[in-house]
């Protein structure tokens, strides 16, 4: 399974964006944050990183969410 860069760029097509609700905790703040980020992309205003650069920030991500204990801390990530 291809897992996206910010939740937003599909790794191996970074031209694909998708917005989309993660959880059931802060849609509507994520969507917004997403939403601002593939902007400011398009815009030119922000570069992303290198493939591996990306697949290393992606794997932190999973780690720490893999390492939650509870349905508390998965709302608080």
């Amino acid at each position: 399974m291809d897992k996206g860069y910010k939740a937003i760029f599909w790794q191996s097509n970074p031209k694909l964006m998708y917005l989309g609700m993660l959880d059931q905790a802060w849609t509507t703040v994520m969507f917004d944050a997403q939403a601002t980020y593939a902007r400011d992309v398009l815009l030119g205003k922000i570069t992303l990183p290198s493939p591996g650069e990306r697949q290393k920030d992606i794997d932190a991500w999973i780690a720490r969410h893999n390492a939650l204990k509870d349905v508390a801390a998965v709302i608080t990530f």
